[in-house]
């Protein structure tokens, strides 16, 4: 039975702080507070979903990543890596290996309650503990 349309915000509001791609992964980046894992992660982001094809895509993004990082900061490059697997099924690939890992315990998924009511913002403080790890596992899964 289809869900009520009670469920899904009909609009935006403007005081829900919606924010460009760029600044959402500066912002998300800059939450990590290291700056040797900030300088890895701005040279590592990856674009997934059936935009990611889309053309100029991959200079723009790292043009205006690269804009969006404070001057303060001390970060100056900005690598959008190149696609090794169909980025219109890496997402679903992603998730069926969250689906496998003992590690990645389910009281730290995003629930479709939380999401529906306010989504997950970039600062929003949500961390989880030990992620590198989780990164680490998932990535020998991908390429054994």
């Amino acid at each position: 039975m289809p869900e009520s349309s009670e469920s899904y915000p009909q609009k935006f509001r403007k005081e829900d702080n919606l924010v460009g791609l760029a600044q959402a992964i500066t912002n998300s980046i800059l939450s990590t507070g290291r700056l040797d894992v900030q300088k890895k992660l701005f040279t590592s982001i990856q674009l997934v979903g059936g935009v990611a094809l889309t053309k100029g895509l991959v200079g723009a993004v790292e043009e205006r990543v690269l804009h969006a990082i404070p001057a303060n900061e001390a970060v100056d490059t900005v690598e959008v890596l190149q696609q090794r697997t169909d980025p219109l099924i890496v997402s679903w690939k992603g998730g069926a290996i969250l689906g496998i890992l003992d590690y990645f315990s389910r009281d730290q998924w995003i629930h479709r309650e939380d999401w529906v009511h306010g989504g997950i913002k970039t600062g929003s403080g949500r961390k989880y503990r030990d992620s590198h790890l989780l990164q680490t596992q998932a990535f020998w899964y991908i390429n054994s």
